[in-house]
């Protein structure tokens, strides 16, 4: 084995694309690899090389792991855009589902699986500051456990929930909120529903709202950008959507194109009230006389 052979690999993975002894192309996974991926496998590698003693002496000096792609700010909605995107989601009860959870994560940064396994047991609507909370072990990390507060906008989607849950059999606090559907009508409240629970209502729905670019997982970069706009300090922040990364916290905070708009255009020569001539004059014959 050499160098030769892990460059190779690497830029198979890239590709999905073994080229055959015969000329075809074999493609033996699913799909191709991101940078990432191929870096951990490759991590794994050196780890069994080290341990055979020939890492440093044929490898270390000529092994590149793959670059990580740039880092883009995530794309987001506009105000314009986000309230005509819920006004459509609204106006369909096929879309229940989706609009429900939709709007909680909007309105609290809470996705995904935070959402799934959420249990009648984690809400506390009618305390005096209604909260709901996240579990660690349920979370992308275990920084993301939190409990967050309901705002008035959220209460509502909150209770459409549990109206819906209880609709089908989740009641008790250890049931969840969104349960397992089994078929159609059934669910089962002490499972979580599945990874591709809101797949084809919010693809329905964003279609109807030419969006065709947004996921369920965008409300969450929708919301965290306008928190960063609003001014809001990062503790504050994640506090409400667990730990950030640096850079994550620096994809963030760049301002959507509309807050551009706004902070440019207030520099704007021909926006800016005009100098009054008089005022000019003023100031020209001042500098003469000194």
């Amino acid at each position: 084995m050499h160098i030769g052979h892990i460059r190779r690999y690497q830029n198979a993975r890239l590709a999905n694309a073994i080229e055959m002894p015969d000329g075809t192309i074999s493609r033996p996974w699913k799909k191709p690899a991101g940078s990432s991926l191929i870096n951990h496998e490759m991590s794994v590698v050196q780890m069994i090389l080290k341990r055979a003693g020939i890492w440093k002496q044929r490898f270390a000096q000529h092994y590149e792991p793959i670059p990580k792609p740039p880092t883009r700010p995530k794309k987001v909605m506009s105000d314009w855009e986000e309230e005509r995107f819920f006004q459509i989601g609204e106006t369909n009860p096929d879309w229940e589902l989706a609009y429900i959870a939709a709007g909680i994560t909007a309105n609290t940064s809470a996705a995904g699986t935070e959402l799934r396994h959420l249990k009648i047991g984690n809400l506390f609507l009618d305390n005096p500051f209604p909260t709901f909370l996240i579990p660690p072990e349920f979370c992308k990390n275990d920084n993301r456990g939190r409990r967050i507060f309901i705002n008035e906008t959220c209460m509502r989607f909150f209770r459409m929930a549990v109206a819906w849950a209880n609709k089908n059999g989740s009641f008790r606090p250890e049931h969840h909120l969104f349960p397992k559907r089994i078929c159609r009508g059934l669910y089962d409240p002490y499972k979580p529903a599945s990874t591709s629970w809101l797949r084809n209502q919010f693809h329905d729905w964003r279609e109807a709202a030419d969006l065709p670019w947004l996921t369920p997982h965008c409300l969450r970069h929708q919301i965290i950008t306008k928190l960063f706009e609003e001014g809001h300090s990062e503790q504050d922040i994640q506090s409400i959507t667990g730990q950030l990364s640096r850079q994550s916290l620096k994809m963030y905070s760049h301002n959507r194109i509309e807050r551009q708009s706004s902070v440019l255009g207030s520099i704007d020569p021909l926006k800016r009230k005009p100098v009054e001539t008089s005022r000019i004059g003023a100031v020209r014959s001042m500098s003469q006389n000194n």
